[in-house]
């Protein structure tokens, strides 16, 4: 009886060392992060990424084949993480075409041209990129319509 309880007090005193060790590893791996978001958010601005920018999003591989990036404005930026929303001339690129707002990932775009560049674009993109750059594009009375159904 003794051994039992020795070998129970060892296992409980081992499972709270590696709950101790994994608490202070996801701890530690939140901190770098936050750093790695910022740090993201950091190099977009330094590219030029902000309202008006023109951005090639990319699409998954897996679900495209021979996939082409579709060309967008951003109209809104955070640049903690260096997300963006975008529009098109079809509307506000949502993840589902629903009202919920699509932050596009920092890994999911490439930036074509800065908001002060200039760049040949089709007249109805041209237009709602100044409309954006202006400051007079209103997202809420956009159409919504999702990334997939862009590609189809």
């Amino acid at each position: 009886m003794d051994d039992e309880q020795k070998a129970k007090e060892v296992d409980d005193e081992s499972s709270k060392n590696r709950g101790q060790a994994m608490a202070m590893k996801n701890k530690r791996q939140a901190a770098q992060a936050l750093k790695m978001m910022k740090q993201c958010g950091n190099a977009a601005m330094k590219s030029g990424v902000g309202p008006g920018a023109v951005v090639t999003l990319q699409v998954d591989y897996r679900t495209h084949y021979n996939p082409q990036g579709l060309v967008a404005i951003v109209y809104d930026f955070k640049k903690e993480t260096g997300s963006i929303k975008v529009c098109c001339s079809e509307g506000v690129i949502t993840h589902d075409g629903k009202k919920g707002d699509y932050w596009v990932p920092a890994d999911k775009y490439v930036l074509n041209a800065a908001a002060d560049a200039e760049l040949p674009l089709p007249d109805d993109l041209a237009r709602i990129r100044q409309l954006v750059i202006l400051g007079r594009y209103e997202e809420h009375d956009a159409p919504r319509i999702s990334y997939g159904k862009l590609h189809q």
